[in-house]
This record gives structure tokens, sequence and C-alpha cells, in this order.
């Protein structure tokens, strides 16, 4: 824990002499990288940006940006320190997201995201909740890696994942709540926490096979 604490303090420190303040939300298409609160206050009322950076060392209040709708392209978060949780409630689409390298982040809620081209959730080493209801369909890979306080991901409405599924480094995952998802690419998982109902899911629906009810 540690370890990663420090890795995650150094790629901050790092990162922090490269950001550059958000556009101003007359540009609210732009790709914009935000590394404090005056840059996610610039961007309150965007509905769309080209794309979206978070990287900072400081606590920041994202609810200027509850308006967002869209990021056309990745949405990145991390590296951050006391960024504790992200909430974006009104993103429905984004072109990938990448969550990784965050040193106090608790939870991440997307509640009206339907669809991505990739999600990526690694390194998080204090992320306990993911919750994305209303994904449907993510056209690349799911990867959830390397984050041993994660004990919830709801992905409730998730069908298809056309990439490969991973899930690795997560022996705290108890709740996987995915019923709808009928079709893998491919799968990788090493989650010991995990059902065995939940595991002949994942496994039937990487065959293509007819999923049987929970018991």
């Amino acid at each position: 824990m540690r370890a990663h604490a420090a890795l995650i303090a150094v790629a901050v420190a790092a990162c922090a002499g490269r950001a550059r303040p958000a556009e101003p939300a007359s540009r609210c298409g732009a790709a914009v990288v935000v590394a404090e609160q005056a840059d996610v206050d610039a961007l309150r009322g965007c509905a769309r940006l080209g794309a979206l950076t978070i990287r900072t060392g400081a606590s920041l209040d994202l609810s200027p940006l509850a308006d967002l709708g869209a990021v056309d392209g990745v949405l990145t978060v991390g590296p951050t320190l006391q960024l504790a949780s992200v909430s974006l409630p009104a993103l429905a689409s984004v072109g990938a997201a990448r969550i990784t390298a965050n040193g106090g982040l608790a939870a991440v809620y997307l509640p009206a995201l339907r669809d991505a081209g990739a999600l990526e959730v690694v390194d998080n080493v204090t992320l306990a909740t993911w919750s994305s209801p209303a994904l449907a369909v993510v056209t690349g890979d799911l990867t959830i890696a390397r984050g041993g306080a994660l004990e919830v991901v709801d992905l409730s409405a998730l069908a298809t994942v056309d990439g490969a599924l991973r899930l690795e480094g997560v022996a705290a995952l108890r709740v996987w709540l995915a019923p709808a998802l009928r079709r893998i690419g491919r799968l990788a998982v090493v989650a010991p926490g995990l059902s065995l109902d939940d595991l002949a899911a994942l496994d039937a629906a990487q065959r293509g096979a007819p999923i049987a009810p929970p018991r």
C-alpha cells in the first residue's frame, strides 16, 4: 500500500509541471486537463468535451461537471492523491475511460453511462465501489485490476464486452452485479471473492452459452 501511494505521489509531482489549465467553457468541445478547482469551475455547463484528463494532488469538487453528457475521446482520471470520489451524473458516452493510479479515490459513480469504447480501472489502492448501472456495451476491453480494496462493481445493464474482460488482483471483490451479461470476447478472471454462480455466468458469456438463472 505504501509503495503504491509513493508511486502515485511521484507521478502526480511529475505531471504537475506539465499540466495545463482547462479550456474555458466557451470551448466546451476541446480536450482539457483539470489540475485545480478553477479548471473544473471553468467547465461549468459544458455538455460535451473532446477529452477530459483529471490529474491532481488536490481535493476537487466535480459538481460543476454535472451537465457533461459526452466525452468524445478519453476520460482519464489519475494520477491523483486527494480526489475522494468521481460522480458524473449526466455522462452517457465516452470514447474510452481510464481510471488509474489514484491514491485516495473511494468511489466512481457514472449512473448514465450507456456505452464506452474501453474501460480500464487499474492501480486504485483505495477504490471500493464502481457503479455504472446503465452501461450496456463495451466495444473494446474492460479491465479491472490491482484494486485490493474494491468490493462492489455494479454493471447491471452490461450485455456485451466485445474485447477482453479482465478481473485480476481484486481479492476483496464480493459484489459483482452483471446479470445481463451475455457475450464476452475473451475472459481472464482471478477474483477469489466471486461466487461460483458469478464465475459460471462469466464463463457462459464467454462461450456464448445460455446462462441459467441464479439459484
